[in-house]
């Protein structure tokens, strides 16, 4: 059987040097030749021969899915490529293909030798598998198949537009200007909207064909509309009136607190949007810098931690600088055949850079522990909400530890502030979104009125910030979230989960958890849902919980 590198006419295989990413994708694709199932065709049917002709197909099965995986993110390096993107969608194809065949030929075995596979002597996680595999599913249709298909390229599209847009920079005043600071930081605050603003008409069109496209998936699987859709994949719909009473109505308070103390301290009767961000403080000038300084931190925070931080970095595991044509994402994938996890971020110094790098890493520590302790099983997947919530918590133990970013006391608790400042807009967004997700999948509503409708659900959660005259600039801020295209009706989750770290991360602060502790459990709650997981940290979503919660949340807010 002939590779995939032998088959296709790779871009890339025109060059005899090749980037990390590269170079795993052609030591998979030289791998392929020991893939061929009909090698096996005459496996006998012995306990452990069925069984590793078994997991030789499920290891298979492991490397074409990282091989689609690393084709992503050969792709989010350049999006611009088009050499990129053909090779991209060559590999959708022979790997789709692949791993469509070996699926159905994995799921036959299972069948043919359920006794032998399911023996208990395996192991709770291999039987949970083999069940989980052969449990019925409702076969999609082919029209469904090419919607969900079509679907997926115009998220792909939606990435490539925002990255011709965000620079990923933040607030950078000039010493030199004449003009006053608040005068700086309004026209830095209009430059950047306005590039938002003269890709209205594509976003405008993309988000048409986006929700017209979701509506067809839920007409094809039964359900009312795209929102009912998918709180039936997530089993649970977080924003009820309990959760807007116990979160909603507290964060508006707390917000309108949190701009009556800037409006003090700037001096002025109306806060503006350009007076939320006053100053940006670079916590790195370079790539090694940010190293040595992360690995300090981690270092901080539990001793181990270097150690698994100095691998990714050794095994090439990442791609961290921002480069013209790279996707504006961070993000951490999990390689299911290497079993490692791999950083994705565009980093150039500010804030927001430091913080989701910690975020990424977080994500990145609990793939690599989790696959420390289940690394016999080729189905292994960490639960990427369950990670979420592991990332969102390494932010919060981090804070403590910014000073070694930054030159002076001030600086750290400014960072320290407006991250938690982001915690609060969290809560807030979620009510935001997860209203406009319901209007927008349930009634047919133009570009115009929904953006109209944005500005309206927006402008509850604002606190004091005045956008009199800037009205239009809040219609397009529907489409700088990127998570209301990723993960429709996630970020009432993503907000819940924001709710179960800050519970953990005041546990720890009391010394009901310690640092073992939490890591423990990301070791050991690799594809647990969150519910198990906070279940034994004794997290529930009651008034008291919620209420000590946000008074902790305030009282370091509002703090002199």
């Amino acid at each position: 059987m002939a590779s995939s590198m032998e088959q296709n006419n790779w871009s890339f295989n025109k060059s005899d040097h090749h980037p990390p990413v590269v170079r795993r994708i052609i030591e998979l694709q030289n791998a392929e030749t020991c893939l061929d199932s009909r090698q096996n065709g005459n496996c006998p049917s012995l306990s452990l021969g069925q069984l590793s002709f078994i997991i030789k197909k499920g290891k298979a099965i492991s490397i074409y899915n990282e091989l689609l995986i690393l084709f992503d993110i050969y792709l989010k390096q350049d999006m611009s490529s088009s050499c990129r993107q053909k090779d991209y969608m060559t590999a959708a194809h022979v790997y789709g293909n692949a791993l469509r065949t070996l699926s159905l030929e994995l799921k036959t075995s299972l069948k043919n030798e359920l006794s032998t596979v399911s023996h208990p002597s395996l192991g709770p996680e291999w039987t949970d598998y083999v069940t989980a595999t052969l449990a019925p599913r409702r076969k999609a249709s082919i029209e469904l198949v090419e919607v969900k298909k079509y679907e997926m390229q115009l998220q792909k599209l939606y990435f490539s537009l925002i990255s011709s847009i965000a620079s990923n920079s933040e607030l950078s005043l000039s010493t030199n200007c004449k003009a006053s600071p608040r005068t700086q930081r309004k026209e830095i605050w209009l430059n950047e909207n306005r590039a938002w603003e003269e890709k209205e008409v594509q976003f405008d069109i993309l988000f048409d064909s986006i929700i017209r496209s979701r509506k067809m998936i839920a007409a094809h699987c039964g359900a009312e509309d795209y929102s009912e859709f998918v709180n039936r994949r997530q089993k649970a719909d977080i924003l009820t009136d309990s959760f807007a009473n116990n979160v909603i109505t507290p964060c508006r308070a707390i917000l309108h607190k949190v701009h009556s103390q800037r409006k003090t301290k700037l001096g002025v009767k109306r806060l503006r949007p350009y007076d939320l961000t006053t100053r940006n403080i670079r916590g790195f000038t370079e790539l090694d810098e940010w190293t040595k300084k992360t690995r300090t931190l981690i270092g901080c925070i539990h001793p181990s931690l270097p150690a698994l931080f100095n691998s990714i970095l050794d095994e090439g595991l990442h791609d961290l600088q921002l480069r013209k044509g790279k996707s504006a994402e961070s993000c951490c994938h999990q390689l299911p055949h290497s079993k490692k996890a791999f950083v994705f971020l565009s980093l150039i110094g500010g804030r927001r850079d430091i913080m989701a790098g910690i975020h990424e890493l977080g994500h990145a520590i609990h793939i690599n522990l989790s696959f420390r302790k289940f690394h016999r099983f080729f189905n292994y997947k960490v639960n990427p909400a369950t990670s979420e919530f592991f990332a969102l918590t390494l932010e919060l133990l981090s804070l403590e530890h910014l000073g070694i970013y930054y030159p002076d006391n001030a600086s750290s608790s400014w960072a320290v502030k407006k991250h938690l400042e982001g915690i609060l807009n969290v809560f807030l967004t979620c009510e935001t979104v997860s209203t406009f997700e319901k209007a927008i999948y349930s009634t047919f509503l133009t570009a115009s009125e929904r953006k109209i409708l944005f500005t309206e659900t927006l402008s509850r959660n604002l606190g004091q910030t005045d956008y009199q005259g800037y009205e239009k600039h809040l219609g397009l801020w529907s489409y700088r979230i990127p998570l209301l295209v990723s993960a429709p009706g996630y970020f009432a989750n993503y907000a819940h989960t924001q709710l179960a770290a800050l519970f953990f991360y005041d546990s720890i602060r009391k010394g009901i958890f310690s640092i073992e502790d939490y890591l423990r459990l990301m070791e050991e709650k690799g594809n647990a849902s969150p519910t198990e997981t906070y279940r034994e940290i004794g997290f529930v979503t009651d008034g008291k919980n919620i209420s000590n919660i946000l008074e902790s949340l305030a009282e370091r807010l509002l703090r002199p």
